[in-house]
């Protein structure tokens, strides 16, 4: 069974799951780890401590926890541009070293059995496109292939590639940056499971976030679970899952 952590920003569901590792061959946390949003009152030191126990818990479990790159972590490693609305400078003088002291600890992209795990999923429309763009790149529709980005200049270029979507100027995102729109009636080369594209709606009358379930296109082969809620997945079958109630959010029925 394998755990899958969508975007924290700060959020503390990923902890109680967490604290049942045995229960779980892999677990893969898919990025944004800071940057709170300002509608749920997240304490920026909170999510700072928060980040650092994710590390403490990769560093701890090498062989089952991995730990991907979101769009909100890349602005904070040097040499990266396209800050969001959230950056933050304290988040950049505390987490920017460790991300760049730690880059083994983080990756862009993991495969466990069939299935291709991402921030922002990967679609053939990039790839594509980043290829045409950027020649020596030669990227490919595979784990290993995204996850050498970080080692180049050009590499980063790629992963800077915002759609009109995400108020870019490309055709495609990248597999940090693609809107959840961009993957509809696209079907995948391989089952993808992904985040970024946060499913929640601000209730006018409180404030306060609602969160909406995970979104799951199983014709076109992918799954999108920014919804502050963990999930367990069948290694074998991914579409085969079961949410993880957030106490925060969820109602006890």
């Amino acid at each position: 069974m394998i755990l899958v952590i969508p975007d924290v920003h700060g959020r503390d569901f990923w902890r109680e799951p967490c604290s049942h590792l045995d229960r779980y061959s892999h677990v893969v946390f898919l990025g944004d780890y800071v940057d709170p949003y300002g509608f749920e009152d997240i304490d920026l030191g909170d999510a700072f401590d928060g980040f650092n126990d994710i590390v403490a818990l990769a560093e701890s479990h090498p062989d089952k926890v991995t730990l991907l790159l979101g769009n909100h972590d890349l602005h904070y490693i040097d040499g990266f541009n396209g800050r969001s609305s959230r950056y933050s400078s304290f988040m950049a003088e505390e987490i920017g070293p460790i991300l760049e002291q730690k880059r083994g600890l983080f990756h862009l992209a993991c495969q466990i059995g069939d299935t291709l795990f991402t921030h922002a999923g990967c679609t053939q429309g990039w790839i594509d496109e980043a290829n045409n763009r950027y020649h020596e790149l030669q990227l490919q529709f595979t784990a290993p292939s995204i996850d050498s980005l970080l080692d180049s200049n050009t590499g980063r270029k790629a992963l800077m590639m915002v759609s009109d979507t995400r108020g870019g100027w490309f055709r495609h995102g990248s597999c940090v940056w693609a809107d959840v729109s961009e993957h509809l009636d696209v079907e995948s080369p391989m089952p993808q499971v992904f985040g970024h594209t946060m499913q929640a709606l601000r209730n006018h009358d409180t404030g306060k976030p609602e969160f909406r379930n995970e979104v799951v296109r199983q014709q076109w082969r992918w799954m999108m679970l920014d919804c502050a809620r963990a999930f367990e997945l069948d290694e074998a079958d991914p579409f085969n899952y079961t949410r993880i109630p957030n106490p925060k959010i969820d109602t006890p029925s």
